[in-house]
């Protein structure tokens, strides 16, 4: 895989994420620092909660007045790390 490849994978639990894991996990969840003030590593492998905060701790919080749905904080946080990488 290059450095313009994405790898996305459905797990049902925190568990087998930390297991296929490469590079520094990152979690995405209320109640973390601004995303505009994160650096994204170079190898991650993101985390992203629940629609109801069910993650145990939190790297990034998106700065929003609403709430996200998870799917619209992953392209959000993804877009975030291109931008940062390109």
């Amino acid at each position: 895989m290059t450095d313009s490849e994405v790898s996305f994978k459905c797990v049902a639990s925190l568990g087998e994420a930390l297991k296929l894991s490469k590079g520094k996990v990152v979690f995405v969840e209320q109640g973390g620092s601004s995303i505009s003030n994160f650096n994204h590593p170079k190898e991650a492998t993101y985390v992203f909660g629940s629609d109801y905060g069910e993650l145990p701790y939190s790297d990034i919080e998106i700065d929003s007045v609403l709430p996200l749905h998870s799917d619209i904080a992953a392209g959000i946080v993804l877009y975030h790390r291109y931008q940062q990488w390109h």
